[in-house]
């Protein structure tokens, strides 16, 4: 068969060969390892942009009425008729 073991080949250094198959099978699962760490890391920081970004619009419907009241008290501190 093609994809025959070396020990089945009866090649010389079998154990060598599987041992380094084995190390490069070791390194493929710590990719997908660590390739789904990143994934999940990912998906976090996406949902914690997305409440910023719900947050900074929350603090803006707030700061509008505000400012504007702020504004307009600004407004009346400089009115010498108000202030006397």
């Amino acid at each position: 068969s093609v994809c025959s073991s070396p020990s089945e080949l009866d090649y010389h250094d079998a154990s060598s060969v599987n041992t380094r198959c084995q190390g490069i099978c070791d390194q493929w699962d710590n990719l997908g390892t660590l390739t789904q760490k990143r994934r999940d890391s990912l998906e976090r920081v996406e949902k914690l942009w997305e409440t910023i970004d719900q947050l900074y619009l929350e603090f803006a419907k707030r700061a509008a009425p505000f400012n504007n009241w702020m504004d307009g008290a600004m407004e009346d501190l400089q009115d010498m008729f108000i202030v006397h």
